[in-house]
């Protein structure tokens, strides 16, 4: 898609509709340009099929979202990918972290004489973190989710360009359903779909270096942050919680049940 307004109508189409794709998601690589992946199970049972086998995940192969990039400029096509390969389809790059980690980590000739060596380990080298490298990362670094209702799709778009301005961003549908009294650590919904249990809303992803950052810009981690974090909660929405966290407890309370 090279609009946003065509990305959000045809990605509420899917995860509203009646039979939604069994996975959906997408990749958002600036404000105005997306690629929707729908994917079902598959068996590769003629010829034909065969010959649309992919195994993206081998570690000669071109990052994943990277390759999904290119829809943009050829156009939709469709493959066969193994169903271990598109579980770790974003391993290898570590979504897309890699790129900072090892800038020529998807060199052609870095793929085929050490992409065999894989990813390094993330619980690996968080080990090795010092105080000010962690530091470091929290306020100059993004690790980011936030999930909110589909309504705040275009919206939140724009909102994490002028909090983070960092592409990719990683976009997955989230239906949350109504549990009546068995209510968990998410709140029910609030508005579910017609004739269903529940509300659809989104997860956006935001990894890597803020682009005034990378512009030796002054970027302010914390008022950042904590604004996505107020849309959030005033969205009723939800914040990942692994991610880094500046909220009171009287937020994280308002935000989850909790």
């Amino acid at each position: 898609f090279h609009t946003k307004a065509d990305f959000c109508a045809k990605m509420e189409q899917y995860a509203t509709a009646e039979k939604p794709p069994s996975f959906l998601e997408a990749t958002i690589y600036s404000k105005e340009t997306s690629v929707i992946m729908i994917a079902e199970f598959a068996d590769a049972d003629t010829p034909e099929k065969k010959k649309k086998i992919h195994g993206v995940n081998y570690f000669w192969k071109p990052w994943y979202y990277l390759h999904v990039e290119t829809a943009l400029t050829r156009g939709g096509f469709d493959e066969l990918i193994p169903i271990r390969h598109y579980h770790h389809r974003f391993t290898r790059s570590v979504f897309w972290e890699l790129r900072d980690m090892i800038p020529f980590g998807n060199e052609w000739w870095y793929r085929y004489l050490l992409g065999w060596l894989g990813a390094p380990k993330v619980s690996l080298m968080k080990l090795t973190m010092t105080p000010q490298i962690r530091r470091e990362v929290i306020y100059k670094h993004v690790v980011q989710d936030m999930m909110v209702p589909m309504s705040c799709m275009s919206e939140a778009i724009d909102k994490f360009h002028e909090w983070f301005d960092i592409y990719p961003l990683l976009f997955f549908p989230v239906a949350i359903f109504d549990h009546g009294p068995h209510e968990g650590f998410l709140r029910n919904p609030q508005r579910c779909l017609p004739g269903r249990n529940y509300q659809m809303f989104f997860n956006l992803g935001a990894y890597g270096v803020p682009q005034k950052v990378r512009d030796k810009e002054e970027w302010d981690a914390i008022r950042n942050l904590r604004e996505m974090e107020h849309y959030a909660r005033r969205n009723k929405g939800y914040q990942l919680v692994y991610t880094d966290l500046f909220h009171t407890r009287a937020e994280v309370r308002e935000m989850f049940n909790h």
